[in-house]
Protein backbone atom coordinates (compact mmCIF):
# COMPACT_ATOMS: atom_id res chain seq x y z
CA UNK A 1 0.00 0.00 0.00
CA UNK A 2 2.75 2.49 0.67
CA UNK A 3 4.79 1.47 -2.52
CA UNK A 4 2.10 2.54 -4.29
CA UNK A 5 1.15 5.23 -2.85
CA UNK A 6 4.74 6.46 -3.26
CA UNK A 7 4.64 5.30 -7.03
CA UNK A 8 1.89 7.63 -7.50
CA UNK A 9 3.30 10.73 -5.93
CA UNK A 10 6.57 10.37 -7.91
CA UNK A 11 4.22 10.24 -11.41
CA UNK A 12 2.57 13.40 -10.01
CA UNK A 13 5.42 15.08 -9.24
CA UNK A 14 6.72 14.02 -12.77
CA UNK A 15 3.73 15.84 -14.25
CA UNK A 16 4.19 18.39 -12.56
CA UNK A 17 8.09 19.28 -13.65
CA UNK A 18 7.40 18.10 -17.05
CA UNK A 19 4.10 21.13 -17.18
CA UNK A 20 6.40 23.53 -15.86
CA UNK A 21 8.79 22.75 -18.23
CA UNK A 22 6.25 22.92 -21.41
CA UNK A 23 4.98 26.55 -19.38
CA UNK A 24 9.15 27.73 -19.63
CA UNK A 25 9.94 26.69 -23.11
CA UNK A 26 6.58 28.36 -24.39
CA UNK A 27 7.45 31.68 -22.01
CA UNK A 28 10.88 31.39 -23.80
CA UNK A 29 8.95 31.43 -27.19
CA UNK A 30 6.91 34.49 -26.53
CA UNK A 31 9.60 36.69 -25.08
CA UNK A 32 10.03 40.19 -26.61
CA UNK A 33 10.85 40.65 -29.79
CA UNK A 34 9.65 36.93 -31.24
CA UNK A 35 6.71 35.92 -33.02
CA UNK A 36 4.26 33.16 -33.63
CA UNK A 37 5.97 31.81 -37.43
CA UNK A 38 1.61 31.61 -38.41
CA UNK A 39 1.80 34.87 -38.58
CA UNK A 40 5.30 35.91 -40.02
CA UNK A 41 5.22 38.57 -43.17
CA UNK A 42 7.90 40.09 -45.45
CA UNK A 43 8.58 43.52 -46.26
CA UNK A 44 11.43 44.28 -49.02
CA UNK A 45 13.49 47.66 -48.45
CA UNK A 46 12.92 49.21 -51.92
CA UNK A 47 14.61 52.64 -53.75
CA UNK A 48 11.72 55.12 -54.49
CA UNK A 49 10.60 58.52 -54.36
CA UNK A 50 8.56 59.40 -50.69
CA UNK A 51 6.54 62.52 -50.24
CA UNK A 52 5.37 63.61 -46.66
CA UNK A 53 2.33 65.61 -46.91
CA UNK A 54 -0.56 68.06 -44.55
CA UNK A 55 -4.07 67.36 -46.09
CA UNK A 56 -7.19 69.27 -45.87
CA UNK A 57 -10.18 69.83 -47.34
CA UNK A 58 -12.14 73.09 -48.65
CA UNK A 59 -14.14 74.08 -50.76
CA UNK A 60 -13.03 76.95 -54.38
CA UNK A 61 -13.38 80.38 -53.92
CA UNK A 62 -12.64 83.80 -55.29
CA UNK A 63 -9.11 84.95 -54.83
CA UNK A 64 -10.13 88.51 -53.39
CA UNK A 65 -14.25 89.73 -53.30
CA UNK A 66 -14.52 93.83 -52.36
CA UNK A 67 -17.63 94.59 -50.92
CA UNK A 68 -18.45 97.72 -52.36
CA UNK A 69 -19.99 100.78 -49.61
CA UNK A 70 -21.74 104.33 -50.25
CA UNK A 71 -19.49 107.11 -48.42
CA UNK A 72 -22.24 109.82 -49.39
CA UNK A 73 -25.86 109.14 -48.77
CA UNK A 74 -28.02 110.20 -51.76
CA UNK A 75 -30.00 109.17 -54.99
CA UNK A 76 -28.75 106.83 -57.49
CA UNK A 77 -29.14 108.20 -60.58
CA UNK A 78 -27.68 105.94 -62.61
CA UNK A 79 -26.45 102.33 -62.57
CA UNK A 80 -24.16 101.24 -65.35
CA UNK A 81 -23.68 97.26 -64.51
CA UNK A 82 -25.39 94.63 -63.76
CA UNK A 83 -25.15 91.30 -61.71
CA UNK A 84 -22.63 89.20 -63.40
CA UNK A 85 -20.88 92.27 -65.82
CA UNK A 86 -16.98 91.79 -65.52
CA UNK A 87 -15.51 95.51 -64.32
CA UNK A 88 -11.79 96.85 -64.33
CA UNK A 89 -10.67 98.73 -61.61
CA UNK A 90 -11.81 102.42 -61.83
CA UNK A 91 -15.03 101.94 -64.09
CA UNK A 92 -17.77 103.89 -62.71
CA UNK A 93 -20.57 101.00 -62.08
CA UNK A 94 -22.75 103.64 -60.27
CA UNK A 95 -23.41 107.39 -59.98
CA UNK A 96 -25.62 109.32 -57.23
CA UNK A 97 -26.47 112.84 -57.69
CA UNK A 98 -24.72 114.98 -54.99
CA UNK A 99 -25.07 118.14 -57.17
CA UNK A 100 -26.67 120.28 -54.32
CA UNK A 101 -24.05 119.03 -52.18
CA UNK A 102 -21.31 119.85 -54.61
CA UNK A 103 -22.44 123.13 -55.59
CA UNK A 104 -22.92 124.60 -51.83
CA UNK A 105 -19.05 123.54 -51.38
CA UNK A 106 -17.87 125.00 -53.96
CA UNK A 107 -19.83 128.34 -53.02
CA UNK A 108 -17.96 127.94 -49.72
CA UNK A 109 -14.31 127.69 -51.41
CA UNK A 110 -15.55 130.83 -53.85
CA UNK A 111 -16.20 132.91 -50.13
CA UNK A 112 -12.98 131.54 -48.51
CA UNK A 113 -10.54 132.42 -51.26
CA UNK A 114 -11.93 135.76 -51.49
CA UNK A 115 -11.62 136.27 -47.40
CA UNK A 116 -7.89 134.83 -48.32
CA UNK A 117 -7.12 137.29 -51.12
CA UNK A 118 -8.22 140.38 -48.41
CA UNK A 119 -5.74 138.70 -46.07
CA UNK A 120 -2.73 138.41 -48.15
CA UNK A 121 -2.76 142.22 -48.79
CA UNK A 122 -3.17 142.60 -45.02
CA UNK A 123 0.11 140.55 -45.19
CA UNK A 124 1.94 142.92 -47.26
CA UNK A 125 0.71 146.38 -45.76
CA UNK A 126 2.04 144.81 -42.22
CA UNK A 127 5.57 143.73 -44.29
CA UNK A 128 5.96 146.74 -45.68
CA UNK A 129 4.70 148.58 -42.29
CA UNK A 130 7.50 146.58 -40.95
CA UNK A 131 10.18 147.59 -43.46
CA UNK A 132 9.07 151.12 -43.35
CA UNK A 133 9.46 151.33 -39.31
CA UNK A 134 13.04 149.50 -39.78
CA UNK A 135 13.96 152.25 -42.10
CA UNK A 136 12.98 154.91 -39.62
CA UNK A 137 15.66 157.01 -38.13
CA UNK A 138 15.25 158.03 -34.27
CA UNK A 139 15.33 162.21 -35.12
CA UNK A 140 14.20 163.42 -38.96
CA UNK A 141 14.06 167.03 -40.74
CA UNK A 142 11.26 166.84 -42.73
CA UNK A 143 12.54 168.56 -45.90
CA UNK A 144 10.20 170.80 -48.84
CA UNK A 145 10.53 168.89 -52.16
CA UNK A 146 9.53 171.70 -54.10
CA UNK A 147 9.69 175.92 -54.02
CA UNK A 148 6.98 178.07 -53.98
CA UNK A 149 4.17 179.71 -50.75
CA UNK A 150 3.49 177.05 -48.15
CA UNK A 151 -0.54 177.49 -48.86
CA UNK A 152 -1.20 174.48 -46.62
CA UNK A 153 0.37 172.59 -42.79
CA UNK A 154 -1.34 170.29 -41.23
CA UNK A 155 0.64 169.51 -38.68
CA UNK A 156 1.24 170.54 -35.19
CA UNK A 157 3.94 170.08 -32.99
CA UNK A 158 3.26 166.40 -31.02
CA UNK A 159 1.15 164.78 -34.05
CA UNK A 160 2.23 161.76 -35.21
CA UNK A 161 2.74 161.88 -38.67
CA UNK A 162 2.30 158.08 -40.70
CA UNK A 163 4.45 157.24 -43.77
CA UNK A 164 2.07 158.55 -46.91
CA UNK A 165 0.48 160.92 -44.96
CA UNK A 166 -1.08 164.18 -46.59
CA UNK A 167 0.55 167.06 -44.55
CA UNK A 168 0.18 170.52 -46.50
CA UNK A 169 1.00 172.08 -50.12
CA UNK A 170 3.22 174.38 -51.62
CA UNK A 171 2.18 176.55 -54.89
CA UNK A 172 4.65 177.53 -57.28
CA UNK A 173 4.87 181.41 -57.50
CA UNK A 174 7.36 181.78 -60.24
CA UNK A 175 4.73 181.87 -62.56
CA UNK A 176 0.54 183.35 -61.78
CA UNK A 177 -2.12 183.24 -64.55
CA UNK A 178 -5.61 185.08 -64.57
CA UNK A 179 -8.37 184.30 -66.89
CA UNK A 180 -10.76 186.79 -67.64
CA UNK A 181 -13.83 187.00 -70.54
CA UNK A 182 -14.71 189.32 -73.43
CA UNK A 183 -16.94 189.42 -76.20
CA UNK A 184 -15.75 187.20 -78.94
CA UNK A 185 -16.94 189.49 -81.35
CA UNK A 186 -15.01 191.99 -80.30
CA UNK A 187 -11.57 190.31 -79.59
CA UNK A 188 -11.39 188.33 -82.92
CA UNK A 189 -7.85 189.49 -83.81
CA UNK A 190 -6.18 188.25 -80.48
CA UNK A 191 -4.13 185.86 -81.04
CA UNK A 192 -1.71 183.43 -78.61
CA UNK A 193 1.27 185.74 -77.53
CA UNK A 194 0.25 188.77 -77.21
CA UNK A 195 1.32 190.77 -74.53
CA UNK A 196 -0.27 192.70 -71.99
CA UNK A 197 -0.75 194.41 -69.04
CA UNK A 198 -2.21 193.03 -65.87
CA UNK A 199 -3.65 195.66 -63.26
CA UNK A 200 -3.81 195.17 -59.40
CA UNK A 201 -7.55 196.44 -58.98
CA UNK A 202 -6.97 197.59 -55.24
CA UNK A 203 -3.87 199.75 -56.38
CA UNK A 204 -5.43 201.00 -59.52
CA UNK A 205 -4.90 204.56 -58.04
CA UNK A 206 -0.95 204.02 -58.28
CA UNK A 207 -0.77 202.43 -61.44
CA UNK A 208 0.71 198.57 -60.39
CA UNK A 209 0.92 196.72 -63.29
CA UNK A 210 3.05 194.00 -64.79
CA UNK A 211 3.31 192.57 -68.20
CA UNK A 212 1.73 189.18 -69.00
CA UNK A 213 1.41 187.50 -72.32
CA UNK A 214 -2.18 185.38 -73.22
CA UNK A 215 -1.35 181.92 -73.59
CA UNK A 216 -5.06 180.54 -74.47
CA UNK A 217 -8.21 181.66 -75.62
CA UNK A 218 -11.21 179.60 -75.29
CA UNK A 219 -14.77 179.94 -76.28
CA UNK A 220 -17.85 179.56 -74.54
CA UNK A 221 -21.37 180.51 -74.27
CA UNK A 222 -23.05 182.26 -71.71
CA UNK A 223 -27.12 182.96 -73.02
CA UNK A 224 -27.15 184.34 -76.48
CA UNK A 225 -23.70 186.05 -75.57
CA UNK A 226 -20.26 184.28 -77.52
CA UNK A 227 -17.70 184.76 -74.75
CA UNK A 228 -14.09 183.96 -75.23
CA UNK A 229 -12.25 183.27 -72.16
CA UNK A 230 -8.73 184.23 -71.95
CA UNK A 231 -5.74 183.45 -70.03
CA UNK A 232 -2.81 185.45 -69.42
CA UNK A 233 0.28 183.81 -67.70
CA UNK A 234 2.92 186.41 -65.81
CA UNK A 235 5.41 185.86 -63.60
CA UNK A 236 5.15 185.88 -59.97
CA UNK A 237 6.36 188.81 -57.38
CA UNK A 238 4.61 190.20 -54.85
CA UNK A 239 1.27 191.91 -54.50
CA UNK A 240 0.88 189.14 -58.06
CA UNK A 241 -0.39 186.40 -55.54
CA UNK A 242 -3.20 183.60 -56.05
CA UNK A 243 -6.12 185.16 -55.14
CA UNK A 244 -5.41 189.23 -56.06
CA UNK A 245 -8.25 191.05 -57.54
CA UNK A 246 -6.83 191.86 -61.21
CA UNK A 247 -7.98 192.96 -64.30
CA UNK A 248 -6.27 193.64 -67.81
CA UNK A 249 -7.98 194.93 -71.26
CA UNK A 250 -6.75 193.30 -74.89
CA UNK A 251 -5.56 195.23 -77.92
CA UNK A 252 -7.54 194.08 -80.99
CA UNK A 253 -8.84 195.93 -83.93
CA UNK A 254 -7.15 198.80 -82.69
CA UNK A 255 -9.37 199.05 -80.21
CA UNK A 256 -8.45 198.70 -76.73
CA UNK A 257 -11.58 196.23 -75.04
CA UNK A 258 -11.89 195.96 -71.74
CA UNK A 259 -12.98 191.94 -70.23
CA UNK A 260 -16.69 191.95 -69.21
CA UNK A 261 -15.51 191.42 -65.13
CA UNK A 262 -12.56 191.22 -63.78
CA UNK A 263 -10.87 188.44 -61.83
CA UNK A 264 -8.39 186.88 -59.38
CA UNK A 265 -5.13 185.76 -60.25
CA UNK A 266 -4.37 181.98 -59.57
CA UNK A 267 -1.80 179.13 -58.70
CA UNK A 268 -0.50 177.61 -62.07
CA UNK A 269 1.06 174.89 -60.25
CA UNK A 270 0.27 173.57 -56.82
CA UNK A 271 2.14 170.78 -55.03
CA UNK A 272 0.71 168.10 -52.23
CA UNK A 273 3.52 167.52 -49.40
CA UNK A 274 3.33 163.53 -48.50
CA UNK A 275 5.34 162.69 -45.72
CA UNK A 276 7.95 159.68 -46.24
CA UNK A 277 8.95 159.51 -43.22
CA UNK A 278 7.09 158.33 -39.68
CA UNK A 279 7.39 159.31 -36.38
CA UNK A 280 6.04 161.95 -33.38
CA UNK A 281 6.17 166.07 -34.28
CA UNK A 282 9.04 167.24 -31.93
CA UNK A 283 9.13 171.22 -33.96
CA UNK A 284 7.42 172.64 -36.74
CA UNK A 285 9.59 175.26 -38.54
CA UNK A 286 7.72 177.07 -40.67
CA UNK A 287 4.26 178.79 -40.66
CA UNK A 288 1.33 178.67 -43.67
CA UNK A 289 1.88 181.13 -46.07
CA UNK A 290 5.41 181.34 -45.95
CA UNK A 291 7.52 181.20 -49.42
CA UNK A 292 10.15 178.15 -48.66
CA UNK A 293 12.71 177.25 -51.51
CA UNK A 294 13.72 173.39 -52.39
CA UNK A 295 14.92 171.42 -49.42
CA UNK A 296 14.05 173.73 -46.83
CA UNK A 297 13.30 172.02 -43.51
CA UNK A 298 9.38 172.11 -42.52
CA UNK A 299 9.31 170.11 -39.55
CA UNK A 300 11.28 167.53 -37.09
CA UNK A 301 10.16 164.11 -36.26
CA UNK A 302 11.35 162.10 -33.30
CA UNK A 303 11.18 158.54 -32.98
CA UNK A 304 11.93 157.56 -28.89
CA UNK A 305 10.15 153.97 -29.01
CA UNK A 306 11.43 152.57 -32.36
CA UNK A 307 12.70 149.16 -30.72
CA UNK A 308 8.47 148.78 -29.16
CA UNK A 309 7.38 149.78 -32.75
CA UNK A 310 9.59 147.37 -34.52
CA UNK A 311 7.90 144.79 -32.09
CA UNK A 312 4.63 145.30 -32.31
CA UNK A 313 4.85 145.73 -35.79
CA UNK A 314 7.08 142.05 -35.97
CA UNK A 315 4.24 140.46 -33.97
CA UNK A 316 0.97 142.60 -36.01
CA UNK A 317 3.10 140.99 -38.96
CA UNK A 318 2.98 137.05 -37.62
CA UNK A 319 -0.75 137.50 -36.63
CA UNK A 320 -1.78 138.32 -39.82
CA UNK A 321 0.44 135.45 -41.18
CA UNK A 322 -0.69 133.34 -39.15
CA UNK A 323 -4.48 134.04 -39.75
CA UNK A 324 -3.61 133.70 -43.35
CA UNK A 325 -2.21 130.13 -43.37
CA UNK A 326 -4.96 129.27 -41.15
CA UNK A 327 -7.64 130.11 -44.21
CA UNK A 328 -5.17 128.65 -46.58
CA UNK A 329 -5.45 125.42 -44.38
CA UNK A 330 -9.36 125.62 -44.30
CA UNK A 331 -9.24 126.15 -48.22
CA UNK A 332 -7.00 123.35 -48.22
CA UNK A 333 -9.78 121.09 -46.28
CA UNK A 334 -12.40 122.23 -48.19
CA UNK A 335 -10.81 121.63 -52.01
CA UNK A 336 -10.12 117.90 -50.27
CA UNK A 337 -13.35 117.61 -48.94
CA UNK A 338 -15.16 118.81 -52.79
CA UNK A 339 -12.97 116.20 -54.45
CA UNK A 340 -14.36 113.94 -52.17
CA UNK A 341 -17.56 114.43 -52.65
CA UNK A 342 -16.92 114.00 -56.70
CA UNK A 343 -15.04 110.98 -56.17
CA UNK A 344 -17.98 110.00 -53.96
CA UNK A 345 -20.93 110.80 -56.34
CA UNK A 346 -19.12 107.95 -58.75
CA UNK A 347 -19.21 104.32 -57.33
CA UNK A 348 -15.82 102.96 -58.80
CA UNK A 349 -14.88 99.41 -59.48
CA UNK A 350 -11.90 98.87 -56.56
CA UNK A 351 -11.00 95.77 -58.59
CA UNK A 352 -11.13 94.17 -61.73
CA UNK A 353 -13.53 91.32 -61.67
CA UNK A 354 -17.27 90.09 -61.62
CA UNK A 355 -19.82 92.08 -59.91
CA UNK A 356 -22.31 90.29 -57.88
CA UNK A 357 -25.27 91.32 -55.08
CA UNK A 358 -25.80 94.29 -57.20
CA UNK A 359 -28.38 95.70 -54.42
CA UNK A 360 -29.23 99.41 -55.86
CA UNK A 361 -31.82 101.03 -59.44
CA UNK A 362 -31.80 104.10 -60.40
CA UNK A 363 -33.75 106.23 -58.24
CA UNK A 364 -33.25 104.72 -54.73
CA UNK A 365 -32.03 106.91 -51.87
CA UNK A 366 -29.12 105.14 -50.45
CA UNK A 367 -27.53 106.35 -47.21
CA UNK A 368 -23.60 106.52 -46.49
CA UNK A 369 -22.15 103.22 -45.47
CA UNK A 370 -24.60 101.37 -47.25
CA UNK A 371 -23.24 98.00 -49.31
CA UNK A 372 -24.00 98.17 -52.52
CA UNK A 373 -22.64 95.04 -54.76
CA UNK A 374 -19.51 92.61 -54.88
CA UNK A 375 -16.95 92.58 -56.88
CA UNK A 376 -14.84 89.18 -56.97
CA UNK A 377 -11.66 89.23 -58.81
CA UNK A 378 -11.79 85.56 -61.01
CA UNK A 379 -8.02 85.75 -62.14
CA UNK A 380 -7.32 83.75 -59.64
CA UNK A 381 -8.79 81.13 -57.04
CA UNK A 382 -7.88 79.89 -53.57
CA UNK A 383 -9.20 76.90 -51.38
CA UNK A 384 -9.05 77.38 -47.56
CA UNK A 385 -8.25 74.34 -45.28
CA UNK A 386 -7.79 73.71 -42.38
CA UNK A 387 -4.89 72.15 -40.88
CA UNK A 388 -4.70 70.41 -37.29
CA UNK A 389 -2.47 71.94 -34.96
CA UNK A 390 -0.48 69.58 -34.58
CA UNK A 391 0.52 69.61 -38.44
CA UNK A 392 0.97 73.64 -38.53
CA UNK A 393 4.80 74.01 -37.44
CA UNK A 394 5.83 72.32 -40.63
CA UNK A 395 3.08 74.57 -43.18
CA UNK A 396 5.28 77.22 -44.49
CA UNK A 397 4.25 79.86 -46.96
CA UNK A 398 5.18 79.10 -50.37
CA UNK A 399 5.23 75.27 -50.08
CA UNK A 400 3.42 73.58 -52.75
CA UNK A 401 0.24 71.68 -52.45
CA UNK A 402 -1.59 68.99 -54.94
CA UNK A 403 -5.06 69.39 -55.31
CA UNK A 404 -8.38 66.92 -56.67
CA UNK A 405 -11.61 67.66 -56.78
CA UNK A 406 -14.50 64.81 -57.18
CA UNK A 407 -16.08 67.31 -59.90
CA UNK A 408 -12.79 66.94 -62.10
CA UNK A 409 -12.17 63.44 -62.36
CA UNK A 410 -9.63 62.67 -59.52
CA UNK A 411 -7.12 65.09 -61.76
CA UNK A 412 -3.92 66.60 -59.84
CA UNK A 413 -4.06 70.61 -60.10
CA UNK A 414 -0.92 72.20 -58.35
CA UNK A 415 -1.70 75.26 -55.95
CA UNK A 416 0.81 76.82 -53.57
CA UNK A 417 0.30 78.11 -49.55
CA UNK A 418 -0.56 81.83 -49.67
CA UNK A 419 -1.43 82.57 -46.04
CA UNK A 420 -1.26 80.89 -42.70
CA UNK A 421 -3.80 82.46 -39.84
CA UNK A 422 -2.02 83.98 -37.21
CA UNK A 423 -4.45 82.23 -34.70
CA UNK A 424 -6.08 79.41 -34.86
CA UNK A 425 -9.61 78.24 -33.98
CA UNK A 426 -10.95 75.65 -31.92
CA UNK A 427 -13.55 73.26 -32.50
CA UNK A 428 -14.83 70.41 -30.15
CA UNK A 429 -11.75 70.68 -27.95
CA UNK A 430 -9.74 70.03 -31.25
CA UNK A 431 -7.28 73.00 -32.24
CA UNK A 432 -6.45 74.00 -36.39
CA UNK A 433 -5.11 76.80 -38.55
CA UNK A 434 -7.01 78.33 -41.59
CA UNK A 435 -4.08 78.06 -44.67
CA UNK A 436 -5.20 79.26 -48.03
CA UNK A 437 -3.69 77.76 -50.97
CA UNK A 438 -3.61 79.46 -54.06
CA UNK A 439 -4.14 78.10 -57.47
CA UNK A 440 -2.46 79.09 -60.59
CA UNK A 441 -3.91 81.31 -63.21
CA UNK A 442 -4.54 78.25 -66.00
CA UNK A 443 -5.98 76.57 -63.39
CA UNK A 444 -8.36 79.18 -62.04
CA UNK A 445 -10.03 78.97 -65.35
CA UNK A 446 -11.06 75.38 -65.27
CA UNK A 447 -12.12 75.43 -61.50
CA UNK A 448 -15.60 76.62 -60.61
CA UNK A 449 -16.14 78.56 -56.73
CA UNK A 450 -17.75 76.41 -54.88
CA UNK A 451 -16.11 72.96 -55.86
CA UNK A 452 -15.06 70.70 -52.76
CA UNK A 453 -11.24 70.12 -52.88
CA UNK A 454 -8.78 67.39 -51.05
CA UNK A 455 -5.60 69.54 -50.55
CA UNK A 456 -2.39 67.70 -49.99
CA UNK A 457 0.20 70.01 -48.71
CA UNK A 458 3.82 68.65 -49.74
CA UNK A 459 5.86 69.85 -46.67
CA UNK A 460 8.84 67.74 -47.72
CA UNK A 461 10.00 65.07 -50.34
CA UNK A 462 12.62 63.20 -51.48
CA UNK A 463 13.58 61.29 -54.77
CA UNK A 464 14.88 58.09 -55.40
CA UNK A 465 15.97 57.06 -51.53
CA UNK A 466 15.78 53.78 -49.45
CA UNK A 467 12.00 52.83 -48.33
CA UNK A 468 10.37 50.78 -45.66
CA UNK A 469 6.86 50.34 -44.59
CA UNK A 470 6.59 52.04 -41.70
CA UNK A 471 5.00 49.16 -39.58
CA UNK A 472 8.07 46.96 -39.96
CA UNK A 473 9.85 50.23 -38.10
CA UNK A 474 9.94 49.61 -33.64
CA UNK A 475 11.25 52.13 -31.29
CA UNK A 476 13.07 50.43 -28.36
CA UNK A 477 13.76 53.21 -26.04
CA UNK A 478 15.75 55.66 -28.24
CA UNK A 479 16.56 53.56 -30.78
CA UNK A 480 14.51 52.22 -33.64
CA UNK A 481 14.84 48.73 -34.79
CA UNK A 482 13.91 45.95 -37.70
CA UNK A 483 13.41 42.54 -37.25
CA UNK A 484 16.16 41.36 -40.41
CA UNK A 485 14.62 38.21 -42.20
CA UNK A 486 18.37 35.89 -41.76
CA UNK A 487 19.29 33.96 -44.61
CA UNK A 488 19.33 30.51 -42.28
CA UNK A 489 15.42 30.92 -41.85
CA UNK A 490 15.81 29.42 -45.03
CA UNK A 491 17.48 26.42 -44.66
CA UNK A 492 14.97 25.45 -41.40
CA UNK A 493 11.32 26.72 -42.42
CA UNK A 494 10.58 25.08 -39.03
CA UNK A 495 12.98 27.09 -36.80
CA UNK A 496 12.21 30.08 -34.25
CA UNK A 497 14.47 32.69 -35.04
CA UNK A 498 15.67 34.07 -31.82
CA UNK A 499 14.50 37.91 -31.10
CA UNK A 500 17.95 38.84 -29.81
CA UNK A 501 19.83 37.51 -33.32
CA UNK A 502 17.65 39.19 -35.89
CA UNK A 503 16.45 42.37 -34.17
CA UNK A 504 18.69 45.42 -36.06
CA UNK A 505 19.15 48.96 -34.97
CA UNK A 506 18.52 51.44 -37.85
CA UNK A 507 18.52 55.21 -38.74
CA UNK A 508 15.51 56.69 -40.13
CA UNK A 509 14.65 60.31 -42.10
CA UNK A 510 11.65 61.21 -43.45
CA UNK A 511 8.54 59.49 -42.76
CA UNK A 512 4.93 59.43 -43.97
CA UNK A 513 1.77 57.95 -43.26
CA UNK A 514 3.27 54.88 -45.47
CA UNK A 515 6.58 54.30 -45.63
CA UNK A 516 9.86 55.52 -43.65
CA UNK A 517 12.92 56.69 -45.01
CA UNK A 518 16.30 54.44 -44.24
CA UNK A 519 19.41 56.38 -43.85
CA UNK A 520 22.15 53.42 -42.34
CA UNK A 521 21.38 49.90 -41.06
CA UNK A 522 19.71 48.10 -44.16
CA UNK A 523 20.46 48.11 -48.10
CA UNK A 524 18.00 47.84 -50.84
CA UNK A 525 16.60 44.12 -51.63
CA UNK A 526 17.20 43.71 -47.89
CA UNK A 527 14.03 42.11 -46.06
CA UNK A 528 12.21 42.41 -42.66
CA UNK A 529 9.90 40.38 -40.89
CA UNK A 530 6.51 42.01 -39.60
CA UNK A 531 4.42 40.14 -37.03
CA UNK A 532 0.82 40.77 -36.61
CA UNK A 533 1.30 39.67 -33.06
CA UNK A 534 3.73 42.52 -32.54
CA UNK A 535 5.36 42.79 -28.94
CA UNK A 536 5.20 45.91 -26.86
CA UNK A 537 6.96 48.11 -28.93
CA UNK A 538 5.77 51.47 -29.64
CA UNK A 539 4.92 51.71 -33.37
CA UNK A 540 6.66 55.16 -34.69
CA UNK A 541 4.19 57.95 -35.69
CA UNK A 542 4.29 59.01 -39.41
CA UNK A 543 4.97 62.79 -39.93
CA UNK A 544 8.30 63.81 -40.48
CA UNK A 545 12.81 63.70 -40.14
CA UNK A 546 12.86 61.24 -37.08
CA UNK A 547 15.36 62.10 -34.88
Amino acid sequence: MKRTKKIIIIAIAIAVLLLIGKIIIDASRNLPGEFDSSNLAIAEVIRGDLKVTVSGNGQAEFSEKKEIFTHASGEISRVNVADGDYVIKGDVMAEMDLSDIISAKEDEIKQLKNKIDIQNLNVKEQARNLDDIRNTKESITVTSPYSGILSELTVRVGDNMQTDQRFGAINDNSKVKITLPFDKNKITTLESGHRVYVYLIDFLDKDVKTLGEVVSITNSQDGGQVIADVEVVLDGKEGFEAGANASFSVLAHDTVVPPLRTGKIEWIDSHTLISSERGRVKEVLVEQGDEISKGDAICVLENKNIDLDIEKAQYALEGAQLELDILNEQLNRLKEELEDLIADSLIEAPINGVVSNLFIEEGDDIKAGTSIAVVSSDSELVIPVEIDELDIAEVKEGLPAEITLDALGRQIFEGTVDKIAIEGINKWGVGSFEVVIRLSESDSKRIKPGMSANVEIIVSEKADTLLLPIEAVRKIDDLYMVNLKRTELTESPNAVPSAADNMVPIKVGLASASYVEILEGLSEGDEVIITGQGPNYDYMMPGFYVE
